[in-house]
């Protein structure tokens, strides 16, 4: 038997009622149970992604991301900036690796 296909508006109300259930945003687990929701291939297809949808559906119990913290004063040092450059080709040296741009005496 061949069920009718989604729609992005069938897909929110099954979201409202599994909200309305269980007092929680649905989970990917959960899209793979028996809950009456529709497929996390079918979600993605609808609504763009899953955190999308849940946007959708009930914003106010989406996580709120925590800001990514350093220590005060902390200097980042990533291996694009000049002094991370230097020790990343100290460390291919020091491995006898130099890679492309190093035989060529480039970068």
């Amino acid at each position: 038997m061949r069920y009718p296909p989604w729609t992005a508006e069938d897909a929110l109300a099954a979201g409202r009622r599994f909200v309305a259930q269980h007092g929680t945003l649905p989970k990917a687990t959960d899209l793979q149970g028996c809950y009456g929701l529709s497929s996390g291939r079918m979600i993605r297809h609808l609504c763009g992604s899953l955190r999308q949808c849940q946007g959708r559906l009930a914003p106010e119990l989406l996580p709120v991301p925590a800001p990514a913290r350093r220590r005060p004063g902390a200097r980042r040092v990533g291996w694009g900036r000049p002094r991370g450059r230097a020790r990343l080709h100290a460390l291919r040296r020091e491995c006898g690796r130099l890679g492309a741009q190093g035989a060529r005496g480039g970068g």
